[in-house]
């Protein structure tokens, strides 16, 4: 989203939009903040769609994240599996 031109209608600052992805969407970070000024038409439909895109982003991350967590239980299940067998390789000795 570009930066905005004018000033804040309450700070009368010019300021940056807080979400403005020129530089990440360079890298294929999605623009998750597309949301139009404060009191458009489109507010409304705009904050629907982003939070609907920010709703799949988490499910995403967190499919990720169990993805993960499943492979780490698995490593963890195998090394204590290993540990089993050699203890009891240990005592029959």
């Amino acid at each position: 989203m570009p930066a905005s031109s004018s000033p804040h209608p309450v700070t009368g600052t010019m300021s940056v939009h807080p979400c403005d992805s020129t530089a990440l969407a360079a890298v294929g970070v999605p623009d998750l903040c597309p949301l139009p000024p404060a009191g458009g038409p489109h507010t409304r439909r705009a904050l629907a769609d982003f939070t609907g895109r920010l709703g799949t982003h988490t499910r995403r991350a967190g499919d990720l994240m169990d993805h993960h967590v499943r492979a780490w239980a698995g490593f963890i299940d195998t090394v204590r599996s290993i540990d089993d067998r050699m203890a009891d390789r240990l005592r029959a000795l």
